[in-house]
């Protein structure tokens, strides 16, 4: 289902305490961020999503409104899942990251929304780690398994504890069923194209659906997909093909021609095609399959 987000919200009636005395400094601007349609992912999944994506899903403007943290600050550039929220002057400010486990057991000192959690105060500072999934997915090297970042300054320890034991029962929940083996491999099957939502899909997901194209619309065979989003599928003449989609930070300017009517560049090994003019993600294409990407990017890209 995609929503509606609002990248930078305001609620009207409450702008929460005053921010600033007469010799304290001038709080951070509050940043305006262009908003976009969302689907949203919770649990598991949204480890496995875009890094904007995330920071979007971070940036949520849950309901209720909070009477103090109305201002959603989700960082769009492509590359961190990072979320700023802060009252409607920016003086009081809590900010949201992820990031993931490196073992498979957590041990809290605290417990916020009936969930672990670590509390530590460092530096005039307040940091709150949490799973948000319960369910983990056991790699090689280390576990998959999101863990909630917050932080904040000491004064408004309380202001983040209220709110994380709001927006946890929210983001804890599973939004897509993932199976993923040891090493990261993913079950081949047959899944339905969802071009309008497919930037926000779980990179296993993503995957799947560039290895449904590559049978439906490329006649080829898919033999491989992985959680990091690759598709890989044979050719004709038996050798590989690997199409993947990749977070980016690159501007307009930095795409140099276009390839099936959406921006595009060429690094000399691979083309990268950007699907939307919302979303920070390109599709990537060897170069020497550029025709076969103009055929991928015709389904997924932004008409």
């Amino acid at each position: 289902m995609a929503l509606l987000l609002t990248g930078c919200t305001t609620q009207p009636n409450n702008s929460g305490p005053s921010p600033t005395t007469a010799t304290s400094a001038p709080p951070p601007a509050v940043k305006e961020v262009p908003q976009r349609a969302l689907r949203m992912a919770g649990g598991l999944a949204l480890s496995y999503v875009q890094p904007e994506t995330a920071a979007r899903v971070l940036c949520w403007p849950f309901a209720p409104p909070h009477p103090v943290l109305v201002r959603f600050e989700p960082d769009i550039g492509g590359r961190k899942p990072n979320c700023r929220i802060t009252d409607a002057r920016g003086g009081h400010a809590i900010e949201l990251s992820l990031k993931q486990a490196t073992s498979t057991t957590f041990a809290g000192n605290d417990k916020i929304a009936d969930r672990d959690a670590m509390v530590n105060e460092k530096s005039g500072k307040v940091f709150v780690e949490t799973p948000v999934s319960d369910a983990m997915n056991v790699r090689e090297i280390s576990p998959q398994w999101p863990i909630l970042l917050a932080g904040a300054d000491q004064a408004d320890a309380a202001l983040l504890r209220e709110y994380l034991a709001k927006v946890l029962p929210e983001l804890t929940k599973d939004a897509d069923r993932l199976a993923v083996y040891p090493g990261g491999g993913v079950d081949l099957k047959s899944v339905t194209v969802t071009p309008d939502v497919f930037h926000d899909l779980a990179k296993p997901l993503q995957a799947l659906q560039l290895c449904q194209i590559a049978k439906e619309t490329l006649g080829l065979k898919p033999s491989r997909v992985t959680e990091g989003g690759v598709c890989v599928a044979k050719l004709p003449d038996g050798s590989d093909l690997a199409l993947r989609p990749e977070a980016t930070s690159r501007t307009k300017a930095d795409y140099e021609r276009t390839v099936g009517g959406r921006p595009a560049s060429t690094d000399g090994r691979d083309v990268r095609v950007r699907l939307r003019d919302d979303t920070p993600l390109d599709l990537i294409v060897p170069q020497q399959h550029e025709s076969i990407g103009e055929k991928v990017v015709a389904v997924l890209g932004q008409k």
